[in-house]
């Protein structure tokens, strides 16, 4: 089964003024594998009329139709730059809208931290110095233990208990 192939390109041309407007010629090279050769497909410079519309203004030159033919590379390398350069002329870019971003949100992390300081500080009640807690001697401590285990009573023996392993033997028990 012979392969077959087709390639079309559609244009739209969309003229500013009333004038006449010349398209270049425009040629493709193809393959032909009926012949096996390379072949070229041509089409002829035409010239299109373009009444109906608003006239240039006065003292303008006409302005020239674009090419409706593939750019050469060459071309396609100057059109980038020109395009490129357009856009850093232009008030918006990427590079100058990552910068404004980057300085916003450094800007509102300041204000966060300082609003995080402010309230720590506008918070805290004045320090006041606590009285040091009274020591307990080994004796008064052993006696409530005393006291605790002859009432029958479990959580103020635990409690006896346990001040008296901190004054009596000086051991911290860990759970308690």
């Amino acid at each position: 089964m012979p392969v077959v192939g087709v390639r079309q390109e559609k244009w739209v041309v969309v003229a500013p003024y009333n004038g006449e407007y010349e398209f270049p010629s425009v040629s493709v090279d193809w393959w032909n594998a009926a012949t096996g050769k390379q072949a070229t497909a041509r089409i002829e410079p035409t010239k299109m009329v373009v009444t109906g519309g608003a006239a240039p203004p006065v003292g303008t030159p006409p302005v020239p139709a674009k090419s409706a033919a593939p750019e050469l590379p060459a071309q396609a390398d100057k059109a980038a730059g020109s395009a490129a350069a357009d856009a850093d002329t232009s008030w918006f870019s990427w590079s100058r809208f990552a910068a404004v971003l980057l300085l916003i949100w450094a800007v509102l992390s300041l204000a966060w931290l300082a609003w995080l300081w402010w309230q720590k500080h506008r918070r805290s009640p004045p320090r006041q110095t606590l009285a040091a807690p009274r020591k307990l001697d080994a004796k008064a401590v052993w006696k409530r233990l005393e006291q605790a285990c002859q009432q029958n009573q479990p959580q103020a023996t635990h409690d006896a208990l346990v001040q008296w392993l901190d004054v009596g033997l000086n051991i911290r028990p860990l759970n308690c």
